[in-house]
């Protein structure tokens, strides 16, 4: 794995924790079950980790493929809904978890994604400074 790739995946998987550290808040206050939402929430982010590292691998396979790779690519992808669609659904058959906070919890990929320029800058900041002392 290139270094350029293992530094974007520890950028995103501190924006995954970021997340869930802040939406583990209004989980605490508002929900009812507390260690229903919470484990939903956990469930969803652990999810998160596990879909962003079989993105990883999926395109890491797809560049070295000669042909087939869009297909293979699309695949993958609703592979991974279908693989989400069928967690909720037996979440919520059995009622282990609170669904909308395990949802949200799915949630914490795209906000990695999104924030994870700022990730970096935060990350770069942090080594300058501790390179300094």
């Amino acid at each position: 794995m290139v270094d350029s790739t293992k530094k974007t995946i520890r950028e995103v998987l501190l924006g995954i924790a970021i997340y869930l550290l802040i939406a583990s808040v209004p989980v605490l206050i508002f929900t009812n079950d507390k260690v229903k939402g919470e484990g939903g929430l956990l469930i969803g982010g652990a999810a998160a980790v596990l879909m962003l590292f079989s993105m990883k691998l999926s395109i890491t396979k797809a560049m070295h493929m000669q042909k087939g790779h869009s297909a293979y690519l699309g695949f993958m992808s609703v592979a991974r809904m279908l693989i989400v669609v069928a967690l909720l659904g037996v979440i919520g058959w059995f009622g282990w978890l609170n669904l909308i906070t395990m949802f949200v919890g799915f949630f914490s990929l795209k906000f990695a994604a999104y924030v994870q320029p700022f990730t970096e800058k935060l990350i770069a900041k942090a080594t300058t400074k501790k390179q300094g002392r």
